[in-house]
C-alpha cells in the first residue's frame, strides 16, 4: 500500500486569498459581528494565530475583505470600451448583476455598508466614485455638471437599493432589473438638465443592446 499523498503546501498568496473569499462567506451569512476569529480560522482549517499574522486583527481583516470585494466587482464590471455608451451601459449591468448573483449573502452585506467605519467608507466611495467615472466617461464633456454628477450619485445609490431587493426577492429577472436601472439613468438625466439629444442617443443605443437581453 502506498504512503498516502502529501498536502500542498499553500503560498502565502494564495492562503491570504482563500481566507479573503471565506470572510466574504461568513460575514455574508452571518452578519460581522457574528463571526469571530477563531470561526474563520476553524472554517479555513488554519490556526488563529496565522489570520492574526496576515491580517493583525478581524477588524483588519474585514477591511481587506472589503477592499478584495470591491476590487474583484471593479474588475468584472470595467466598462467594454469597444461598445458603444448605451450598449457599454447595459453589458456593464448585467455583469453587475451576474455576479452579485454568485453569492446572494455576501453581496447582501456588502452592499449595505459591511458594518462600516471611515476606511470600509473610503472603499465604498472610491467605488461609487468610479462608476460615476464610468458614466461620464461614456457622455460628452459637457454633460458633466454640478447637477448631473449630484443625479449620477443619486442613480447609482437607486441601484445598490434595486439590486438589495432583487437579491432578497430572486425575482424578476435580470434583464428586468437591467431596463430598470437604464431608464433611470436616462430619467435622472434628463431631469438634471443634459441635453436632450445626448440622453435620446444614450436611450436609442442602450435599447439596442436591452433588446438582446432575455426575458
Amino acid at each position: 500500500m502506498g504512503a498516502p499523498a502529501r498536502r500542498r503546501r499553500l503560498a502565502v498568496d494564495e492562503r491570504r486569498a482563500l481566507l479573503l473569499e471565506l470572510g466574504l462567506r461568513l460575514f455574508g451569512a452571518r452578519g460581522l459581528d457574528e463571526v469571530s476569529v477563531e470561526d474563520i480560522a476553524r472554517e479555513a482549517g488554519v490556526s488563529a494565530g496565522l489570520l492574526y499574522h496576515y491580517f493583525g486583527s478581524k477588524r483588519e481583516f474585514h477591511h481587506a475583505v472589503t477592499a478584495h470585494a470591491i476590487e474583484r466587482l471593479a474588475l468584472v464590471t470595467a466598462p467594454d470600451l469597444a461598445l458603444p455608451p448605451g450598449q457599454r451601459l447595459v453589458s456593464g449591468l448585467v455583469r453587475y448583476l451576474e455576479y452579485l448573483r454568485t453569492d446572494a449573502g455576501g453581496w447582501s452585506w456588502l452592499l449595505r455598508g459591511g458594518g462600516g467605519d471611515e476606511r470600509l467608507g473610503a472603499l465604498s466611495e472610491e467605488y461609487r466614485g468610479s462608476i460615476a467615472a464610468w458614466v461620464f466617461d461614456a457622455l460628452p464633456r459637457q454633460a458633466s455638471t454640478p447637477v448631473s454628477r449630484v443625479a449620477v450619485r443619486g442613480w447609482i445609490g437607486s441601484n445598490t437599493e434595486m439590486s438589495l431587493a432583487w437579491l432578497e426577492a430572486g425575482e424578476p429577472a435580470a434583464a428586468v432589473v437591467v431596463r430598470l436601472m437604464v431608464a433611470v439613468l436616462v430619467a435622472v438625466l434628463a431631469a438634471a438638465g443634459v441635453d436632450a439629444d445626448v440622453v435620446e442617443a444614450l436611450r436609442a443605443d442602450a435599447e439596442t443592446g436591452l433588446r438582446d437581453l432575455p426575458g
